[in-house]
């Protein structure tokens, strides 16, 4: 359990499967026996890549269409004010989903909700903040709204290389970079975003 718990919320939070033998889960403990492991995760981030923070800026500077697909790393992350920082100053449009919903209200500017797959359909940089399982439906959207053919570019905040060898090959056409960006707000990035 302290494993489960330590790979759920460490590293790219999110859920974990936990699989526990029939025999193994009926048994009994002696509560006055049992050990309660302490101190077993960090609670410490990795920083973004500069380089790849960098080119992220310099894409979201060139963009005529951005949009921000907001899911559940910013729950987990505990960063509603980091996604408004995000977007509010550069005004992309953000549509979120997953554990997301909610963290912009319904009157704010910058949240669509009934406009996503006409957004995907013209966007030419793509923020996505989603994480497995729900990255693989939003990444056969993409695709399947031709975002890859037009040239589009897709900034993933979170992205497990290990699904590179389990997606289609065409559904990540695009995927230019991987910032876990909202681990952090006081990076150059958002400094040099916040102050335009």
């Amino acid at each position: 359990m302290a494993k489960a718990f330590r790979i759920a919320l460490s590293g790219r939070p999110g859920p974990v499967f936990l699989e526990l033998a029939w025999d193994v889960l009926c048994n009994g403990v002696d509560e006055a026996t049992l050990q309660i492991p302490r101190l077993y995760r960090t609670r410490a981030r990795q920083a973004p890549d500069p380089k790849g923070v960098e080119e992220a800026l310099a894409l979201l500077a060139a963009a005529e269409r951005p949009a921000m697909i907001a899911g559940s790393s910013i729950w987990w992350d505990d960063a509603t004010d980091a996604l408004r920082a995000f977007v509010e100053p550069a005004q992309i449009p953000t549509y979120l989903n997953g554990a997301g919903r909610g963290c912009l209200p319904p009157d704010h500017p910058m949240f669509f909700q009934h406009t996503r797959k006409e957004a995907l359909t013209g966007a030419d940089v793509v923020f996505n903040t989603t994480v497995p399982p729900g990255v693989a439906p939003f990444l056969e959207q993409l695709h399947d709204s031709g975002f890859g053919s037009r040239g589009g570019k897709l900034v993933c905040t979170y992205f497990e290389e290990n699904l590179l060898g389990v997606l289609p090959p065409a559904h990540v056409e695009g995927l230019y970079s991987c910032l876990d960006y909202y681990q952090t707000v006081d990076d150059a990035f958002s400094r040099r975003l916040l102050g335009q």
